[in-house]
């Protein structure tokens, strides 16, 4: 599952701000270690987005600027691979490395 951060009112896009060809959110998932058994990360899925589900939570969030994506392990690698392959060019254009 993502949660998307979204921009406050009172700040101005990138694109107001004079770079109009950039579309970027920033984002945040919970995830586990490589090689946590499938049925720990099913459960673990089904109790965040319970969680991520109450009332309470969502309009916390939302008071916070962010829109909860509640999704499945397979879509969140699907998403994280589609932002990797968006931003790679990008990345090595500026010589940006992992250490």
């Amino acid at each position: 599952m993502t949660v998307n951060a979204t921009k406050p009112p009172d700040v101005p896009t990138l694109k107001e701000s004079g770079v109009p060809d950039i579309q970027a959110a920033p984002w945040f998932a919970y995830m586990a270690p490589a090689g946590t058994p499938p049925a720990i990360v099913q459960r673990m899925n089904q109790a965040l987005v319970a969680v991520l589900r109450e009332p309470e939570v969502v309009e916390k969030l939302k008071g916070q600027y962010f829109d909860v994506i509640a999704s499945t392990p397979e879509e969140l690698g699907r998403f994280m691979r589609e932002e990797e392959a968006r931003w790679r060019p990008v990345i090595q254009r500026a010589g940006l490395r992992p250490d």
